[in-house]
Parts: C-alpha cells; sequence; structure tokens
C-alpha cells in the first residue's frame, strides 16, 4: 500500500517547464515533448517564467500561453511569473514551494554562459530543442 501511494503521489504532481522566452514554436515542442515523454505527468503542465525587471517578461507570453491552454484542453497549463535569478537556489525553492520533484522540471538547454553545472540543478532535466 505504502508502495502504491508514493508511485500515486509521484504521478499526480504537475510537470514545470522554465521558460525563457516567448517562442510559441519554441513552448509547443516543449509541451509535445512533455505530452510524448512524459506519460504520467501530462494532465497538469506549469509553464515558469523567472525574470529580474517587470520590463523584462516577454511581451506574447501571456497571450501565447492562451493560446497553447486552447490547443491543448485536455491539459491544464499554467503560467506562473516568478521575480528573481535562475539559479539552483531558486530551483530548489520553487520545487519545495509547489511540491513538485525537481525530476518534473524541465528547462532548455543552456548556452554557453550559462554559469551553473547542470548537476547543481539537482534533478531537474533538459528538452533538446
Amino acid at each position: 500500500m505504502l508502495i502504491k501511494s508514493m508511485i500515486n503521489s509521484l504521478r499526480n504532481h504537475p510537470v514545470i517547464y522554465f521558460t525563457k522566452s516567448d517562442s510559441l514554436a519554441h513552448l509547443h515542442r516543449a509541451i509535445r515533448y512533455i505530452r510524448q515523454n512524459e506519460n504520467s505527468h501530462k494532465g497538469n503542465i506549469r509553464l515558469v517564467h523567472i525574470y529580474r525587471r517587470v520590463e523584462d517578461i516577454p511581451k506574447r507570453l501571456e497571450a501565447n500561453h492562451r493560446f497553447l491552454d486552447e490547443l491543448y484542453p485536455k491539459i491544464q497549463i499554467d503560467l506562473i511569473f516568478i521575480q528573481g535569478t535562475f539559479d539552483p537556489d531558486t530551483i530548489h525553492a520553487i520545487s519545495q514551494h509547489l511540491k513538485v520533484p525537481k525530476p518534473a522540471m524541465f528547462m532548455s538547454c543552456p548556452g554557453e554562459q550559462f554559469p551553473y553545472r547542470i548537476e547543481e540543478f539537482g534533478g531537474a532535466r533538459i528538452i533538446m530543442d
């Protein structure tokens, strides 16, 4: 019973995708990847954008979120804005606050200037474009 309860608990949490842009194509690919590869978690996807200044929020992100939410009526797609920096401590705090394990968190492949190693994110995964 305990093992079954633990498995159900793992399956019932949302998936988080950290987005830094408002590219509709990029967001759509991420959602498709999650739908195709995360069978047990595909009912609730939370798009999370971490920003430093309000001016840094991509202009079309909210509109593109609404479009994708309508495009996938069987999936609850939420959009969450968090003021801060994209770093391991912030990801850990989000994991704790939203009660989403880090292996259910995704990000796109970081660029060469990214100051952290992927291992520092405690199991968050990369979606390759």
